[in-house]
């Protein structure tokens, strides 16, 4: 609705349209791509490349708190020439996370509307709470399934989370307060560690749901169950947290009680 007060004509959502609640307008092209299929992999060249020039001129969108250098996030807009395989490894394992349990398949479509190829080969994800529904993720070649896949439910965390805190604060107390990050393993500003905790509910969930309860992840260490409840923990005793939070940490609580 806003993006059409603004004087455009967008039958369908799309997830740069987010921009528009800070007065931001991204290029046409990053508004009008669509596909009914949820979850595809992003192999149009303009597409990629009029996403990473737009967001290389407003880095504070996006790459401005991000670990590394800005080459380590660079898209990979070449995907049809240097990877073809990229893209069918990602749809293949979106499928695979689908089938894993009624939860996944109802949430997979309202949580991702297309995933963007990363060039670094090395296991990395990403979500933005101004891009929601689509996601960014690079892996290296021979990356194992499972792996993958947990990157794939963790980023569906991250955007699980964004879409309660459109409609909720989820915090009473200031969501600035340092809490450690399970993920990052150091103190991190309580909105960015309870996104760990999202991230590391649903990865638990899934290791869980396919009978790999034990499965660990190069993140996450520690047994995923162990280390949920430590971040719900580290949450509880430092924040004060609305009615609709407390109950996100206490179905986080109960994944990890599985």
């Amino acid at each position: 609705m806003r993006a059409n007060l603004e004087g455009g004509n967008h039958k369908r959502y799309s997830p740069w349209m987010c921009l528009f609640s800070i007065d931001e307008i991204p290029p046409r092209i990053l508004l009008d791509y669509y596909s009914s299929d949820k979850g595809i992999v992003i192999t149009s060249r303009d597409y990629l490349e009029a996403s990473s020039e737009f967001l290389k001129s407003k880095p504070e969108l996006l790459l401005n708190d991000l670990i590394g250098r800005s080459r380590d996030w660079e898209m990979l807009c070449e995907i049809n020439e240097i990877r073809p395989e990229m893209a069918i490894e990602l749809r293949s394992i979106c499928f695979e996370i689908q089938r894993t349990s009624i939860f996944f398949r109802k949430v997979f479509g309202s949580l991702i509307c297309s995933i963007v190829p990363l060039k670094d080969q090395r296991a990395r994800g990403l979500s933005s709470d101004l891009i929601r529904g689509e996601i960014f993720i690079g892996y290296p070649q021979g990356y194992s399934r499972t792996l993958l896949a947990m990157d794939i439910v963790h980023e569906m965390g991250h955007q699980a989370l964004s879409l309660v805190l459109s409609c909720d604060d989820i915090f009473i107390s200031d969501p600035r307060i340092p809490v450690f990050s399970e993920i990052r393993h150091t103190d991190r500003p309580a909105i960015q560690s309870l996104h760990a905790a999202a991230a590391i509910a649903y990865m638990t969930l899934y290791v869980k749901q396919i009978g790999a309860p034990s499965q660990r992840h190069p993140d996450c260490p520690d047994d995923l169950s162990e280390t949920l409840h430590r971040a719900v923990n580290a949450l509880t005793k430092t924040c004060k947290f609305t009615p609709v939070g407390d109950q996100v940490l206490r179905d986080f609580d109960e994944i990890a009680a599985m």
